[in-house]
């Protein structure tokens, strides 16, 4: 509201936020998620959120991305996420080919970004958001959880960032990639290998090209997130080895030199 109070808009009128309340066994969810969308936000157009505190309930709140408001009238942008733009339903979000779910895959991921105005730009800031979700330990980046701006004039791009949460933190769920790097599922088997193949099948045509492109995107991110690593401790021990963990595995897997902190924190065993 204008005044800044929370209130339910009536008779189908758009919401500006989306307050996320976790389950009780969840409690810090939404901290986890307010500090996974802070740091997506060095790299990336996010959403914005507020963690508050609602009858001694942790919530968190996000800003819409996908709302206009002017003198105080709010109105729809239209977007449609990558489940809706390949035609897939919401059941195969996930590439599980066992569960006959192969839709979505990096190479209808690349169909979708070369609708995009800028094809090249968005392919590049795919693979960095890969790799971040990598380390950050978010490997729910399903068909829902990415997005497209239909324009004026036919323009598409990619929305900003929006449930970004280090869902490997919960040890009761999966550690199995949400669309597959090559032939590698999850992060134990991602090697150099397995990430050329990824470029390839994004869109990355020169091998040279694949290469330096990787090794400056690895040599950006890998630091940047080390270098949280500590200050994520000390309020979340758990989401800071995580990060540790994930840089070390991925460093070794590519013959790298592991860095510190990342090399001395304590493992995170799922």
């Amino acid at each position: 509201m204008p005044d800044g109070r929370f209130a339910e808009p009536m008779n189908g009128a758009p919401t500006t936020h989306i307050l996320k309340v976790p389950q009780e066994r969840y409690e810090r969810d939404a901290a986890r998620e307010h500090a996974a969308m802070l740091l997506s936000s060095d790299w990336f157009d996010t959403a914005g959120t507020r963690l508050l505190e609602i009858a001694g309930v942790p919530v968190l709140l996000v800003e819409r991305f996908d709302r206009r408001v002017e003198n105080g009238r709010v109105t729809r942008i239209h977007q449609e996420d990558f489940c809706q733009a390949l035609g897939l339903p919401a059941r195969h979000k996930y590439q599980r080919p066992e569960r006959g779910a192969s839709g979505y895959n990096v190479a209808a991921i690349r169909t979708v970004l070369d609708r995009t105005e800028n094809p090249a730009g968005e392919r590049l800031k795919f693979l960095h958001m890969t790799l971040f979700d990598i380390l950050l330990g978010n490997v729910d980046g399903h068909a829902k959880n990415f997005a497209l701006f239909h324009l004026p004039g036919g323009k598409i791009r990619t929305t900003p960032r929006y449930d970004v949460m280090p869902t490997m933190l919960d040890r009761r769920t999966t550690d199995e990639f949400a669309y597959y790097l090559g032939q590698a599922t999850s992060l134990s088997d991602l090697d150099g290998a397995e990430l050329d193949r990824f470029l390839t099948e994004l869109g990355f045509t020169s091998a040279a090209g694949r290469a330096r492109i990787l090794n400056a995107s690895i040599d950006n991110i890998v630091p940047a997130l080390n270098a949280r690593i500590e200050a994520l401790g000390e309020d979340d021990k758990n989401f800071g080895d995580l990060i540790g963990t994930n840089i070390r595995t991925l460093c070794r897997n590519l013959g790298r030199e592991v860095p510190e902190p990342a090399r001395s924190c304590d493992a995170f065993v799922r």
